[in-house]
């Protein structure tokens, strides 16, 4: 079982992150998704997800969560 930190997808962690997290969406290698949300800095980010491509497929794809 694997989980993405959302906020990867938005870039929050810098562009490796955000390469490597689209990859392994690719690779269909996610179970999980969660939003290390303890701040207004993560909610901000976390709205940019939404609007991320890699983000629609990864939900495409399947979760075993549904919700965050």
């Amino acid at each position: 079982m694997f989980q993405l930190n959302t906020n990867s997808l938005a870039g929050y962690y810098g562009p490796v992150a955000k390469i490597i997290a689209e990859k392994l969406i690719d690779e269909k290698m996610i179970d999980f998704i969660g939003s290390d949300l303890h701040g207004q800095r993560h909610l901000d980010s976390l709205r940019k997800v939404v609007d991320e491509k890699s983000f629609h497929k990864l939900v495409a794809q399947g979760l075993m969560n549904t919700s965050l």
